[in-house]
């Protein structure tokens, strides 16, 4: 029905919602025209279809939870729209209105109300638009039970249109023209709102916000939602990792620190989270998606669930403002495997060690040149075969080194290795390794050729490499020839009188002959491992001497370092005045040599550099800085030492923890049966001699890192004179083919413009870090942790690394700078490289954010006696400068002592 003014012109129309079409009716108004979408988009009227997402009617075929807090949904179906009609935009009051579209108006209010309370609600023109949605701006008024109420709602809802709010938000002095929607009201046991994409852009997650009753009560703020995040999976399910916004922390206590665990109990009570299932909220989603599709665009779409359990649309309109998702950029290793529906990559071990972006020259050179010889090595297979390249378990995500997980696992015997490697070396990590696998998320790669073939050739490949790695297991034969063959490397000929060619071969190192002693060495932190495992096993009654089971043990080349640099700080005292002064590194050094004796210090500097010069943080990326570059950190290190008052030596300290873990080892022995004895003395032994090799391989591999790098910047200073690269470090801002073709006199007209874009990519990939669990589907991935035992407030939980308990003020690095480290701090860090340690003697205590029982980091940090506590969830975050915390490492807790200010 149309009404017209004296003119003839149309004033106003009333339309069913299931005949107006968007389209054509356009005076409706945002909300009338976006339920008309809805029941267009679902091709059915709005009386006689229904979206069923459980309970009475339901028509979606349900699997089985695999867990508490994951569930599958197999949907077929779609909902419903509310009965009702539109009245068009205008701003008239009711009592205006022409006499017959007043009765026509209440006729069909009365035939609604005839089926129970009716809902009106304003529908302005420009409402929910792309450019705006004016939401929560106008009126609706709910429980309407008679034709006077409906008359008395609907002025109310046109008269929002001249409100100050309206008008301020629209920039417009004049009336907004109100249309109304008038439809059965749902008489909801859940309502809520659902977001297609995240607002915020934290990822690419339907937001779905649900509260008991009616939803005005979400609007109003009145009541805290319960948040779901819901994920189309790779294999078409739909997923909520965390249902009810039940993350890895929750609340924040009244002194500051997050409280790990479930949800606050009162917040569980008040919210009632029973009164909606995860079977509804992913009938939701994936309803709410399906419609994104055929609207074309991202919609906010406020729902109801009556109390048969059946899902309503109430009102559709575009997400005006939304963030865009991160976009992470993956490089496969080899872009010809199959990992199934879904990849997961995890950069569990290598966050610590190579926690920023990779150059790209790096990359290359891992993919292309260490990869195949390390694996081929471990695999028993040929350079040769078609198989290798589907063996390959390192891919790029984000500029970062990953391990794909779904490669790692596929090779027979080496799989299931490698599963039980990932949990020696971080337990967290491995668990969640192990519940992906359970819920069908990781599966192994496939590779090609016969199982039964691959199986029986690998075994036997590992088979020949054990008996042939025996030879190495005195602990001291293998530290000697990983240190002989390393130094024999860094001793081969100058690069500089190396051809261009001959330096391109240094690249190809690792497949050098002289190498081949050295893969041998690395395969011994395994057996470091394994022993170590053993030893923990065998003392576990005795937890004293297990907290110092590995402490005082001088023998790791990593440890020696922080001797050696104290050492080199107690002999700088007589230069203190010097060294306190602010000078550049440099200069620092130049006057050092004319001072008295000066000169021999400088000697035992040098001697230092030479020896450990190679190491520093990010070591394994070929274009990162070593000490021997620039030696500023240990400088600083020696300065800030040579500060402190009078101290214990570092050897000292050593002897004197050597002397407790001796003591409490016999002590832990004496108590054992007399059967057992022997046993542990052998493994304490053991463990003594063998946990070296789990950092000494990496010092020494470093080495062969430092030749390789030196041949690159040795070509790049030959290609800037001769102005084929602006500098001579851009060469690690190209791959080692494009290096090679650029040599060869080839691609050079592209250099800049490819120079140019890979430094703009270098610079996002700093900016934007992945998770460290990551899917190819985009689901995330929340990572395991112990939630058995409710944590107090003030107290963080993560994995016992290094036992004991200190306590200390905080001190956050995201960077290794000695200037911010003060004898007995607690240092907090979200990773710790090798090169990071020598920062370690003058902590009380450690915390880091990853990591675990065996990485390196952890290892230092037991020789040194430090209590130490990784894995801790935004603990650089959480902990702030100020405060002060207890750490313990025997029990793997985090305990705020005193609040900042």
């Amino acid at each position: 029905m149309k009404d017209k003014n004296e003119n003839g012109q149309v004033i106003l129309e009333i339309i069913d919602l299931d005949k107006l079409d968007p389209k054509k009716n356009s005076s409706f108004g945002g909300k009338a025209e976006g339920l008309a979408r809805l029941i267009k988009a679902g091709d059915h009227s709005s009386e006689n279809k229904q979206f069923a997402s459980g309970g009475k009617g339901g028509v979606f075929e349900k699997l089985p939870p695999l867990t508490p807090q994951k569930t599958f949904v197999n949907l077929k179906s779609k909902a419903l729209v509310p009965r009702g009609f539109a009245v068009s935009a205008g701003t008239l009051p009711v009592d205006r209105w022409p006499v017959e579209t007043r009765n026509i108006f209440k006729e069909k209010v009365r035939a609604l109300l005839a089926q129970g309370l009716i809902a009106i609600r304003s529908s302005a023109l420009g409402e929910d638009s792309a450019e705006k949605s004016f939401a929560g701006m106008f009126e609706t008024v709910l429980h309407i039970g008679s034709e006077k109420e409906a008359l008395a709602a609907a002025d109310l809802c046109i008269a929002s249109g001249s409100s100050e709010r309206v008008e301020k938000y629209a920039g417009s002095e004049s009336a907004i023209p109100v249309g109304l929607v008038v439809q059965q009201q749902v008489e909801a046991k859940a309502a809520g709102v659902c977001f297609t994409i995240d607002p915020t852009g934290r990822d690419r997650a339907v937001v779905i916000e649900a509260v008991p009753g009616l939803g005005d009560k979400l609007v109003s703020g009145q009541v805290e939602p319960r948040r779901f995040r819901v994920y189309r999976s790779g294999t078409g399910a739909w997923e909520i990792p965390e249902p009810g916004g039940q993350v890895l922390h929750v609340n924040i206590s009244p002194n500051g620190a997050k409280r790990v665990g479930a949800p606050h109990p009162r917040r569980q009570e008040k919210n009632n989270l029973n009164f909606i299932s995860l079977e509804t909220i992913e009938a939701i989603a994936a309803g709410a998606k399906e419609l994104e599709e055929k609207f074309g665009f991202p919609l906010d779409i406020e729902w109801a669930m009556d109390h048969d359990d059946r899902v309503w649309w109430l009102q559709a309109r575009p997400v005006t403002a939304a963030a865009e998702p991160p976009d992470y950029i993956i490089q496969r290793s080899n872009d010809a495997v199959d990992d199934g529906p879904i990849t997961v990559w995890s950069n569990w071990n290598v966050r610590e060690t190579m926690p920023q972006p990779l150059f790209p020259f790096t990359w290359s050179f891992w993919r292309d040149k260490l990869q195949p010889v390390v694996v081929g090595h471990l695999a028993g297979v040929s350079q040769k075969s078609r198989l290798l390249p589907f063996l390959y378990p390192l891919d790029v995500v984000h500029g970062r080194i990953y391990f794909n997980l779904n490669g790692m696992l596929s090779a027979p015997v080496i799989g299931a290795l490698s599963q039980q490697l990932i949990s020696t070396v971080d337990s967290r990590a491995g668990d969640t390794l192990k519940y992906l696998k359970k819920i069908g998320v990781l599966r192994g790669r496939k590779l090609p050729g016969s199982s039964f073939f691959i199986f029986f050739s690998i075994l036997k490949a590992g088979i020949i490499s054990f008996f042939k790695m025996l030879r190495h297991l005195d602990p001291e034969k293998s530290m000697k020839i990983l240190a002989d063959d390393c130094w024999a490397i860094a001793r081969r000929t100058p690069l500089h009188l190396l051809s261009d060619a001959e330096l391109r071969e240094e690249f190809d190192l690792w497949a050098s002959p002289e190498c081949k002693r050295i893969l041998y060495g690395l395969q011994m932190e395994l057996v470091a491992m394994v022993i170590y495992e053993m030893a923990k096993k065998a003392f576990k009654k005795h937890p004293q001497a297990l907290d110092l089971l590995c402490t005082g043990i001088p023998a790791n080349p990593t440890t020696k370092i922080s001797l050696t640099i104290d050492a080199l700080t107690e002999a700088a005292e007589p230069f203190k005045d010097l060294f306190l002064e602010p000078l550049p590194t440099g200069e620092l050094l130049q006057r050092l040599q004319k001072e008295q004796h000066g000169p021999g210090w400088l000697d035992d500097f040098n001697t230092f550099l030479e020896e450990n010069g190679h190491r520093g943080p990010m070591e394994f990326d070929l274009g990162s800085t070593r000490w021997s570059d620039d030696p500023t950190m240990i400088i600083e290190i020696i300065r800030s030492g040579l500060k402190l008052p009078q101290r214990e030596k570092l050897s000292e300290r050593m002897a004197r923890l050597s002397a407790r873990r001796e003591q409490a080892l016999q002590e832990a022995i004496a108590a054992s049966p007399r059967w057992k004895r022997p046993i542990m003395r052998r493994l304490a032994r053991a463990a003594a001699r063998f946990m070296p090799l789990r950092e000494a391989p990496k010092h020494y591999a470093v080495i062969v890192f430092q030749r390789i790098r030196h041949a690159a910047l040795e070509l790049g200073v030959r290609l800037a004179k001769k102005g084929l690269l602006p500098e001579a470090g851009d060469v690690f801002f190209l791959e080692i083919a494009e290096l090679n073709e650029l040599i060869e006199g080839k691609d050079a007209a592209h250099i800049p413009d490819k120079l140019r874009e890979r430094k703009q990519m270098f610079s996002r990939y700093k900016k934007e870090t992945p998770p460290g669990f990551f899917r190819s589907d985009g689901v995330p991935v929340i990572e395991a942790l112990d939630f058995s035992t409710p944590l107090e407030e003030g107290l963080l939980r993560g994995s016992a690394i290094s036992g004991g308990t200190a306590e200390g003020p905080i001190c956050v690095l995201t960077e290794p700078d000695p200037k911010l480290v003060q004898q007995g701090d607690v240092l907090v860090m979200e990773y710790a490289d090798p090169g990071w340690t020598p920062l370690f003697p003058r902590a009380a205590g450690i915390v880091m954010e990853v990591g675990g029982l065996m990485c390196h980091a952890a290892v230092v940090a037991r020789e040194l006696g430090i209590p130490a506590v990784f894995g801790v969830s935004d603990a650089t975050a959480i902990l702030q400068k100020g405060q002060r915390v207890e750490v313990n490492g025997t029990k793997g807790i985090v305990r705020i002592t005193q609040e900042a200010g």
